[in-house]
């Protein structure tokens, strides 16, 4: 299946220290840590841009409506959202 288009359908790290290491774990325990957030959004975004030709786009977890937990998965509000507001604007 070389060169078909992928989707990641599902890519998401929380705030907290740690989230690097298990960014599958929804319940792991760490300091409140945005930074560490926002770099692995960059880190995924470096790792894979040059690889932009397949990759057609990726869904961010998890992003609610309202008031969320500061060291959850969203991005809103914290420095990962500038990572995406930068790397989106530059794959338009």
């Amino acid at each position: 299946l070389q060169n078909q288009p992928v989707v990641f359908t599902e890519m998401g790290y929380r705030s907290v220290a740690g989230a690097n290491r298990q960014p599958w774990n929804w319940q792991l325990h760490g300091v409140f840590h945005p930074v560490e957030q926002a770099d692995c959004y960059a880190a995924f975004f470096h790792v894979w841009a040059g690889r932009s030709a397949w990759m057609q786009g990726v869904f961010w977890w998890n992003w609610p409506i309202g008031a969320a937990d500061k060291t959850g998965y969203t991005a809103r509000d914290k420095p990962a959202a500038l990572v995406l507001a930068e790397w989106c604007a530059d794959f338009s």
